[in-house]
């Protein structure tokens, strides 16, 4: 909040001609000195000076239409953003830590940034961010925040020895419980592919790791395997793991649960990695999101609903592709589906509930996975019947009935999940993305597609 009011405040100085920057830099550092004075125990807190809102002239790379900051470089300011801080921060409290993330920042800008940034700063980088993919045989890169694909990435690489050679110390930003990939549940369970990235960063000698953001911060085993990986002396991640499930599930179900994890994770790296994947498709939403008889042309909104548009949900992938990588991820899931039921099945009695919650959203996700597939299908069976010839539409009609179907029983299982944990379907920033009724309502909607729109 205060650095939103600087937003404002710096704004309004901006557009006053009789303002200047000593002025902006004053009321900067003189109010961040005061909070921290005022709150002698306030850890710190870490900068975003290349974000999505205006926080400095060059944070959207617009400076030169300042006329105070037209002559200057877009590093420079960005950096003399970050010192200020420091300088308040520290004013107030000389045991606070300042932590500047690279969130936004352009490549080129970053070295010349990381030079001029206060010694007594963090570096914090996006782990996984540029890291190369190919999934279905499509090549991307990672735009922000992944799971599925284990960092650290060559962005975050680069920058934190560019810090560590001034003396800086770094920081990972993850996200360990869960991303956009899917955020209806509070945490996934592919507990290899954490350690395996908690690992590598241990590795690479980060003084510290960020372990979530609006979503993921949920009490969870992720975060348990982060806190033991970078602990010292270090465990290796199979040990870690190991010890996790003979601690949840006990000795006659630590193998099996062993195994799902491992199952879980691997079919995690088929996600059909993208920003306009994450941010539209409707994973995160599920068997919640309607099926339409006609083209509704509306537009999926980020993180909102995603509507039957599936142009913009599969970004760079192929319909056909788009929907047999999540179909090869609920197939893969599945398998690991049984192993945790065994697991669960075995586990001591004590330690038999919270096995049980694990499961329900172990099943949670390989129905969302199950339903954004089904979705697809469903979307291009629709558009090719409307563009088929009467004698010819009716194999398409058929494929589309048995997605009815599908999406009803989908939709029946997470309304039965629901009832028994109300984590599900709940993220931090957009509260619920759907309810039981919802659920019920997309089985209603189902048979009347079944009913009339098939039959018509």
């Amino acid at each position: 909040e205060c650095l939103a009011s600087t937003t404002t405040t710096i704004k309004r100085h901006v557009e006053r001609p009789e303002s200047n920057h000593a002025k902006v830099r004053a009321w900067l550092s003189d109010s961040l000195e005061y909070v921290f004075k005022q709150v002698p125990d306030l850890a710190g807190v870490f900068t975003i000076t290349g974000s999505e809102n205006l926080t400095n002239c060059a944070s959207h790379g617009q400076f030169k239409n300042c006329p105070q900051c037209k002559t200057r470089t877009g590093p420079d300011i960005i950096a003399e953003v970050n010192q200020t801080i420091e300088r308040g921060v520290h004013r107030g409290s000389n045991k606070a830590r300042v932590v500047v993330w690279d969130w936004g920042w352009s490549d080129d800008w970053a070295p010349a940034i990381i030079q001029k940034l206060p010694k007594e700063t963090w570096l914090m980088s996006v782990s996984e961010w540029s890291l190369p993919l190919e999934r279905g045989g499509v090549k991307t890169t990672v735009g922000e925040y992944s799971i599925s694909a284990v960092g650290p990435g060559p962005r975050a690489t680069n920058h934190w020895k560019l810090a560590r050679d001034r003396g800086l110390k770094t920081v990972a930003k993850v996200q360990l419980n869960n991303t956009w990939e899917l955020s209806a549940v509070p945490c996934l369970p592919v507990l290899d592919l954490i350690a395996e990235h908690c690992e590598k960063l241990s590795n690479t000698g980060v003084d510290g790791m960020m372990l979530s953001w609006s979503l993921g911060g949920y009490p969870s085993s992720n975060l348990l395997i982060a806190q033991k990986l970078l602990s010292n002396p270090k465990p290796t991640k199979d040990q870690v793991l190991d010890e996790l499930a003979l601690q949840k599930y006990g000795p006659t179900g630590a193998k099996d649960a062993r195994s799902a994890w491992s199952k879980f994770s691997e079919a995690f790296r088929e996600y059909p990695y993208d920003a306009s994947v994450i941010y539209t498709c409707p994973v995160n939403y599920g068997p919640m999101n309607l099926l339409h008889e006609k083209p509704t042309h509306y537009a999926a909104t980020m993180i909102g609903f995603p509507y039957d548009d599936l142009s913009r949900w599969r970004g760079p992938y192929p319909p056909e592709v788009f929907a047999a990588q999540f179909e090869k991820l609920a197939t893969q899931w599945t398998t690991g589906l049984e192993d945790l039921k065994r697991a669960t099945a075995n586990a001591p009695a004590s330690q038999k509930p919270a096995a049980e919650k694990d499961l329900g959203l172990a099943q949670a996700a390989n129905l969302h996975f199950q339903s954004t597939a089904n979705q697809a299908r469903f979307i291009m069976q629709r558009d090719a019947a409307a563009a088929s010839k009467p004698e010819t539409r009716q194999p398409h009609l058929d494929q589309m009935q048995k997605l009815l179907t599908s999406e009803a029983t989908l939709a029946k299982e997470l309304f039965t999940l629901t009832r028994h944990d109300t984590r599900i379907g709940f993220e931090a920033s957009n509260h619920y993305y759907y309810v039981p009724q919802d659920l019920i309502e997309k089985v209603i909607s189902c048979r009347w597609l079944a009913l009339t729109a098939l039959k018509s």
